[in-house]
């Protein structure tokens, strides 16, 4: 018979060791015990035999790059019980009200007055790197733990910006900025189009980030992406673990600038992006196939060079992917985000059969 006993607080580090949990994203294990959870829609899964309340201890930390952190300091997650999506601070009229938000360090309640049982919870993250950098330090409940949720079949990354973060995609009409209120990466169609095709995600995104010309500071994603989280710390190499069964790479939008007011510089673009392709197929082998989203919104040098690169590697493939501005600054919304994982849906399937097979 399970028994309950009492709550007890579990260290993350104690429950990835004894494989309870399982981890989306680029998440590692930190020297306090807690786990890094960053970049968008990274996070955890885990079942557990339990009644009453569920919590997560978290910390949420800003990177400042020298300046005073933006306000408030805090970030959202989205939480699903039983399958269920926690949408009870949903509302149209506030979309800030979207998500379980902590600020600076506090318990992220998961669930309370839960009938004895066995459950099932998952914990994302709605925000980007750029915005802040998070712990997930422990989790609160009386029961136990099982098995550890199994991986899907099909793994996908994502490398991108803030089309793939989802930022921007909670304003309506007029209204909403690209802050953390206004941003949801499990409404982002990175995330629904995995989701949709029974995949896991892996998301290594950021606003303002570019393929060597990026907008927001020097960093660029051909200078990073090798990188565990470049944001916490710039000299720690991601381990490879599992090998994604496809690579998506949606960048160039914050190239434009740069290579619209200096058309001389597309060969730095050519080199910059053809250096982040080869280290990705140095990373997961020539075996993994890697999709280039085309935004049909580059100007035709960039596009020139993305062809180049698809002609020029065999496991690479280009198509174009529309860019929608209904959201805040030029973002899309949460509807075109829906409408491009539709189309992005309908692209892996018919390119990717043997990974996507039709039901």
């Amino acid at each position: 018979m399970d028994k309950i006993g009492t709550v007890r607080r579990y260290s993350l580090k104690e429950l990835v060791d004894a494989d309870k949990v399982k981890v989306y994203g680029r998440c590692v294990l930190l020297d306090n015990g807690a786990l890094s959870c960053d970049f968008s829609a990274s996070g955890i899964e885990f079942n557990a035999y339990c009644s009453g309340t569920v919590t997560v201890d978290v910390k949420v930390i800003v990177p400042t790059y020298g300046k005073e952190p933006e306000k408030p300091f805090g970030c959202y997650y989205t939480v699903w019980v039983d399958g269920v999506r926690n949408d009870a601070r949903r509302s149209e009229e506030d979309p800030r009200k979207n998500g379980l938000r902590i600020d600076g360090e506090g318990a992220l309640v998961l669930a309370e007055d839960l009938p004895e049982g066995w459950h099932t919870f998952k914990v994302l993250k709605q925000n980007n790197v750029l915005r802040c950098i998070t712990e997930l330090q422990g989790i609160s409940l009386a029961g136990r733990f099982g098995e550890r949720p199994a991986d899907r079949k099909v793994l996908i990354e994502y490398i991108g910006d803030s089309l793939t973060c989802g930022t921007g995609n909670l304003a309506i009409d007029e209204r909403g900025d690209i802050s953390i209120h206004y941003e949801e990466s499990t409404r982002g169609f990175a995330y629904l189009t995995a989701d949709a095709l029974g995949a896991d995600w892996n998301i290594v995104a950021r606003p303002g980030i570019g393929v060597v010309f990026a907008t927001v500071d020097q960093n660029n994603m051909s200078e990073v992406y090798h990188l565990q989280c470049f944001w916490r710390s710039d000299i720690t190499e991601e381990v490879v673990g599992r090998i994604p069964d496809l690579v998506v790479i949606y960048l160039g939008t914050n190239d434009n600038r740069r290579l619209k007011r200096e058309p001389g510089s597309a060969p730095v673009f050519d080199k910059a992006f053809r250096h982040l392709v080869d280290t990705v197929i140095a990373r997961y082998g020539v075996e993994t196939p890697i999709l280039l989203l085309k935004s049909r919104s580059l100007t035709e040098e960039a596009k020139i060079v993305i062809r180049g690169i698809a002609l020029d590697y065999s496991n690479v493939n280009a198509i174009p992917f529309t860019h929608h501005t209904g959201g805040a600054e030029g973002h899309p919304n949460l509807e075109e985000h829906r409408m491009e994982a539709d189309d992005l849906i309908a692209a892996l399937k018919e390119r990717y059969p043997a990974i996507f097979p039709a039901e």
